[in-house]
């Protein structure tokens, strides 16, 4: 049992250089010639019109979703949208796939920078984490290009997210929902008081003498019974699934930006905040060995005919993005987001192994745990620059830095041998062990 947070931070600076020259030469006219006319205007990215227009000028292959389709189509995050595109395979409703090739060949940016995975075992990044609120387009990348990084190989995702808004945006939605499922009850636990909203109080934290130990790099195995004894009495062991009535869905998301104009210069914010609360309960069975009898029929040997789920998950996140132009020649844009996740999962299961059989009136049942933190903290500093007077020279740069948590207090796992009683439910005790993982 670890409650400690794992930590992945990247950072990085690019820039980008291109200059353009161009000479006409005309024969003398004695005509008057027709003075320059030089029209600047902000492109409005997002739009149909603009998605369409970057389409076309791309040199390679790519797909793109802009904020207005995926408006138009619902979709609550990224991952949600991104399965529409062609190509894609959703995993785990988070994971993005390109072309059905595995995580090695996929890539995920954040507004064309690398940003790291919360999660240890995985180098893509989940993108349920980005909802769709705060996302201008969505670039989907198949083939090599010179602004690919260098481990490009199958794929490349890269989610740009809103800036200066054209104008004065407030936008505030509410959610209220649910599923058929829900309406029964489902399993709760003695979480923390702070779970409503993602966030664990200290409960399911590693006790203080343990703490110590791994902030020493010491060994536990060197400890005392005695002292073993005791760290483990300190641990968290009130994880007995509940039955009571789920709480609906919620939800909450408000946008709000604008924009001010002075002199030659026009400064922008746009703020985003949005919360979800889903409850998810679902029964099944996990047949793990069929085995036909003499009889004709077919009998469960290892398996659970009686799998009670309830998943409990929290997302929230903020951003926050400052722009300020020059004569439309100059641009910095500041962008601060965090994306938070908590994933909490109850399941009891109830069947029976090949040693412990049904017809001897025994049954197993398995209760498990699962607690989940993943967060991301990513800041970025753009900057795009036309210098005109200098032959068309154009230089875009940015700065990057960002680092991604998880924390997992720990995995329960317990597994009991009971007699059937009424309904099911255990009636004597048999054996216990209580299995307690470490993240």
């Amino acid at each position: 049992m670890n409650n400690k947070f794992k930590s992945f931070a990247l950072s990085s600076l690019a820039l980008a250089v291109m200059a353009t020259t161009g000479q006409v030469v005309a024969e003398e006219d004695d005509s008057q010639a027709m003075e320059e006319v030089v029209v600047k205007a902000s492109r409005l990215k997002g739009t149909a019109t603009a998605v369409m227009q970057e389409r076309k000028n791309q040199a390679f292959v790519a797909d793109i979703l802009g904020s207005e389709q995926i408006s138009r189509t619902g979709d609550s995050d990224a991952a949600a949208a991104l399965r529409r595109v062609t190509g894609i395979t959703l995993v785990d409703g988070k994971f993005i796939y390109v072309r059905g090739l595995g995580e090695r060949y996929s890539s995920t940016q954040l507004n064309g920078a690398a940003v790291p995975s919360p999660d240890p075992t995985r180098t893509v990044i989940p993108l349920d984490l980005f909802p769709s609120s705060i996302i201008e387009s969505l670039s989907v990348q198949k083939s090599y290009s010179a602004s690919m990084p260098a481990h490009f190989a199958g794929g490349n995702v890269d989610v740009r997210l809103k800036t200066i808004p054209t104008d004065f945006v407030f936008n505030m939605k509410g959610k209220l929902g649910g599923n058929t499922n829900n309406f029964d009850d489902g399993l709760t636990y003695n979480g923390g008081s702070d779970d409503w909203y993602g966030k664990d109080d200290g409960t399911r934290a590693a006790p203080n003498d343990l703490t110590q130990l791994w902030n020493d790099f010491s060994s536990i195995n060197d400890l005392s019974q005695e002292d073993n004894r005791q760290i483990a009495a300190q641990l968290n062991r009130d994880y007995d699934p509940i039955s009571e009535s789920i709480d609906p869905n919620t939800g909450l998301d408000i946008t709000l930006g604008n924009k001010i104009d002075f002199d030659d210069f026009r400064l922008g914010f746009l703020s985003a905040i949005s919360y979800d609360n889903k409850w998810e309960v679902s029964e099944g069975y996990e047949g793990q060995d069929y085995t036909k009898g003499t009889d004709g029929k077919w009998s469960l040997v290892r398996g659970f005919d009686e799998v009670d789920t309830t998943e409990h998950s929290v997302r929230f996140s903020g951003m926050l993005s400052l722009g300020l132009e020059y004569m439309r020649d100059h641009r910095l844009d500041f962008t601060s987001l965090i994306l938070h996740d908590t994933r909490d999962q109850v399941s009891d299961k109830r069947g029976n192994t090949n040693n412990v059989l049904l017809s001897d009136g025994l049954r197993i049942r398995d209760s498990e745990i699962i607690y989940e933190e993943r967060e991301m903290i990513s800041n970025q500093l753009r900057g795009t620059h036309n210098l005109n007077d200098w032959w068309g020279l154009g230089v875009d740069w940015f700065y990057s830095n960002a680092r991604s948590n998880r924390y997992a207090p720990g995995n329960i796992e317990t597994r009991y041998i009971i007699q059937d009683g009424y309904n099911g439910r255990p009636k004597q005790t048999v054996y216990l062990t209580t299995l307690m993982k470490a993240h």
